[in-house]
């Protein structure tokens, strides 16, 4: 079971935030394109020390219901039962760790993800990982190299409810 790392603060040190507004607009524009035809409403800000996102929740019947939560860019797209609640502050940190990666990544960041679930998917043919869906089986953007991995979330929810409450301080998330 990989573990949480608690997550540094951005910087906001202006000329470091404008090149990373930069870096990061493709990817944002396609999250927020997504996310407004998805939704047909405003997105609600995600702020904390470590992250600034948005927040787009999915209406019933939605045809993206089955995605649960997704980070595109800076653009969250979650469905509102995935996230509430205890374990749905966890879904909403993992994804918000996934903004953090793409801040390293920028235009990168959507390509090498696609790339990496279908690595994840083929490797997972021949070596399934029990409890694991096959584009996160295998895939480092999703159980290494991000702050909340995915096997937190298949955590039982008391154990969440006992997890570093300073994680989700820092994606401004605490209770």
């Amino acid at each position: 079971m990989l573990q949480v790392s608690i997550p540094m603060p951005r910087s906001s040190f202006p000329p470091l935030a404008l090149a990373r507004w930069v870096w990061t607009l493709p990817t944002n524009l396609i999250g927020h394109l997504v996310g407004l035809l998805a939704c047909r409403r405003l997105p609600r800000r995600l702020k904390g020390p470590a992250c600034n996102a948005w927040l787009y929740v999915l209406p019933q019947g939605s045809r993206l219901r089955r995605v649960g939560a997704v980070a595109i860019g800076h653009a969250v797209l979650a469905e509102s039962a995935f996230i509430s609640g205890s374990r749905g502050r966890w879904v909403l940190a993992h994804e918000l760790s996934h903004t953090r990666q793409h801040d390293w990544l920028g235009p990168t960041y959507l390509p090498l993800h696609v790339l990496c679930q279908i690595v994840s998917v083929v490797v997972n043919r021949a070596w399934p990982v029990t409890g694991f869906s096959p584009v996160h089986a295998y895939n480092p953007l999703e159980r290494t190299l991000l702050h909340v991995p995915f096997d937190v979330l298949r955590e039982s929810d008391q154990s969440l409810d006992s997890g570093d409450p300073r994680v989700l301080k820092m994606f401004g998330l605490e209770r």
